[in-house]
């Protein structure tokens, strides 16, 4: 599909349970996009409300994919948890960027860095 011109649609998939979550981080990213700039949420269809062990961080992985497999209509996505879970295979598989908090966060600091 050729969106030249046309509003950046960019979806963030939140890989927890959590909806009150999901709409906490579309309200500041909207708040932050430039004009024009669609932003839509995606609450994981299963898995933990929080993240917080190597098995709850794979189901989620899961859930992320499930997600970003009906996103074909979106410009880009975000997984919206610093685990990143599902990155490294969202990116092999998809053909729009997907970013993770967590790669993201890391990358913005090192570039604070003097040393």
């Amino acid at each position: 599909m050729d969106r030249r011109g046309a509003a950046r649609r960019i979806l963030i998939a939140n890989p927890n349970t959590s909806a009150a979550i999901t709409q906490m981080m579309v309200d500041e990213a909207r708040r932050l996009a430039p004009e024009g700039t669609e932003i839509h949420g995606a609450t994981a269809p299963f898995g933990s409300s929080s993240l917080e062990c190597p098995a709850e961080l794979t189901i989620a992985a899961h859930a992320v994919l499930v997600m970003l497999a009906e996103a074909a209509d979106y410009d880009a996505a975000i997984i919206g948890a610093f685990g990143d879970p599902g990155l490294a295979a969202a990116t092999d598989l998809l053909e729009m960027p997907v970013f993770g908090l967590g790669r993201a966060g890391l990358e913005a600091a090192s570039c604070q860095g003097q040393r």
